[in-house]
């Protein structure tokens, strides 16, 4: 006789298993999902549900993400849409599998980092620089779409591109995040000016004056002083990138600096994303999550669920994703280590970038002017 054996049903959605009772171990014939494509919106959740064949039991699932940046799965089948793009999600069980293909459009809800966000697309929060000056943060990293020239800020503060970057060029209809430095598509005097620039010849990312940074005279190399970033005010000079002295300072170890002294720490949101996060001079920790100061324990300083991180933006907290490296076409250490560039040329092939690197924090690193790096531009205030 067939009986059937459901999980308990939740608010959230049910799971259901049809199960032969045969008195018997499992003999699982197949496992079939009941959805075979899902379409969210970028924040929502969904609920797959699913029919095993064969089993007297309520069987032990494996469930994957082809892409856990643009969509997660949990143990019971749970997705989370983080990001556009689409993904493959796999459920599989003693040697049989299922697939759904899920697309996520951007959507308006707290995951898509609207939460304490101004009109202008800056984090509402103000961080010191130096001893007199303040600036916000964006949104987001800055990502460029080479085929349209539009340039826009991540949807989230924990978004990155990741291995699309591979295929940048001058008529990819994608979108990329990782830029040689001072390819803000203003020539003035470079020749790898544009941003989907991939040479690895750090001569042809010179300005006008080989070592000079690109400020004053050549502040349009500037990717925030020559574009409008579409969310982000549509207005040119509105942003800039912090120079080599800034970053230092905002990320300081000096205990005299009152300012910011204790003001970050290396972070995971959700088991998935590393980075720092950065908390602003003046700030008040929410009740409901923990903040240690500092990077003793690597990535596992500070660990935020979802929720937890949607509490600590709403604090005026910025987070700046471990988003790897390009070399020329070829992608690295996607996830694992961040780079970001500072406005500061060091001699005449190189640049200083805020390393994080192997769970520690370097603010006074350089890289070759060729490599990809993110770009996370800043608002005077």
């Amino acid at each position: 006789m067939t009986q059937y054996y459901k999980k308990p049903i939740s608010i959230i959605a049910a799971m259901i298993a049809v199960m032969f009772l045969c008195g018997c171990k499992d003999n699982i014939r197949s496992i079939e999902l009941l959805n075979h494509h899902v379409n969210m919106n970028v924040g929502d959740t969904y609920q797959l549900a699913y029919i095993a064949n064969g089993a007297n039991k309520t069987p032990e699932l494996t469930w994957t993400s082809s892409d856990p940046h643009i969509v997660t799965v949990d143990e019971d089948g749970l997705l989370l849409a983080l990001a556009a793009g689409s993904a493959m999600v796999t459920v599989e069980v003693d040697g049989h599998s299922d697939t759904c293909s899920v697309d996520v459009t951007p959507g308006t809800s707290p995951y898509a980092s609207d939460v304490n966000i101004t009109s202008y697309g800056a984090v509402n929060s103000h961080f010191s620089v130096s001893p007199g000056e303040m600036v916000q943060f964006s949104r987001g990293n800055l990502q460029y779409q080479p085929s349209s020239g539009l340039w826009q800020f991540a949807e989230n503060q924990f978004q990155y591109i990741g291995r699309d970057n591979t295929n940048a060029s001058a008529s990819y209809n994608g979108w990329i995040d990782l830029f040689g430095w001072g390819t803000s598509g203003w020539n003035g005097g470079i020749a790898a000016y544009e941003p989907w620039a991939t040479s690895t010849d750090d001569t042809q990312y010179q300005l006008g004056n080989a070592t000079a940074n690109i400020t004053e005279t050549y502040a349009l190399g500037d990717w925030g002083l020559y574009n409008s970033i579409e969310n982000g005010g549509r207005r040119q000079a509105m942003w800039r990138t912090l120079t080599q002295e800034e970053w230092a300072y905002l990320l300081t170890t000096d205990t005299n600096n009152h300012n910011r002294y204790g003001k970050w720490g290396l972070a995971t949101i959700a088991d998935i994303y590393r980075g720092i996060v950065i908390v602003p001079d003046t700030w008040t920790k929410p009740t409901d999550v923990d903040y240690s100061h500092g990077s003793a324990h690597g990535y596992r300083t500070n660990r935020y669920t979802y929720q937890e991180w949607l509490s600590m933006q709403a604090s005026g907290a910025v987070f700046l994703p471990n988003a790897g490296q390009r070399e020329g076409t070829t992608t690295s250490a996607l996830g694992a280590d961040g780079y970001y560039w500072s406005s500061t040329a060091d001699g005449a092939t190189a640049a200083y970038a805020l390393f994080l690197v192997g769970g520690t924090v370097n603010a006074t690193a350089s890289r070759a002017r060729h490599s990809g790096l993110s770009v996370r531009l800043v608002s005077n205030y």
